[in-house]
């Protein structure tokens, strides 16, 4: 018994270690084969993020370049909208100059009327004829420029150049009337 015992324990130890080797070899084997598939899964989880991070660049440069056309476009609409503010207070400016330079001729025209009549008073016959029509004529082109002036207050830019060029010639042709020799 002792032999068969020995050989028994033997073949046991031997089927045991086999079995062992055995199942060591599986688990290494299972182990290899996982940490293979860890490897790949976080190689394919790197260059996914590197494919994720370049077009991440490629969307920053997208958008860099959206926001430097927008701010291009703002930029030279906000020039355009300065350029015609300017224009526009320019015209503004002049506009006003000239209502101030026609409310002064218009005041000298009343003058001028109210000294022609002292004047015809001391007239007598044909140039007291001549003065009075002149009077009326002249005091008839003052309510003219007065109604061509509430015009231009109110004109748009193209109506004000068309008002402003009849009231020249009014004032022409009250210039002209008043140049005439009453003496």
């Amino acid at each position: 018994m002792t032999i068969e015992k020995t050989h028994r324990n033997a073949v046991l130890i031997g089927c045991t270690s086999a079995l062992l080797l055995v199942t060591g070899c599986d688990d290494a084997y299972a182990q290899r084969k996982e940490a293979e598939a860890t490897k790949r899964e976080v190689s394919a989880t790197i260059f996914n993020g590197a494919i994720d991070v370049e077009k991440a660049k490629q969307q920053a440069a997208l958008d860099v370049r959206e926001a430097e056309r927008t701010a291009e476009k703002n930029t030279a609409d906000a020039r355009v909208d300065a350029s015609k503010a300017e224009a526009e207070a320019l015209q503004n400016e002049q506009e006003s100059g000239y209502q101030v330079l026609l409310n002064e001729a218009i005041a000298n025209l009343e003058n001028r009327i109210k000294l022609l009549k002292v004047k015809v008073q001391s007239r007598k016959g044909e140039a007291r004829k001549t003065m009075d029509t002149a009077i009326v004529d002249l005091e008839a082109r003052r309510l003219e420029l007065e109604t061509e002036s509430n015009k231009l207050r109110t004109s748009s830019e193209l109506d004000w150049e068309a008002t402003k060029g009849r009231i020249e010639q009014l004032l022409e042709s009250s210039g002209k009337l008043l140049a005439a020799p009453f003496d």
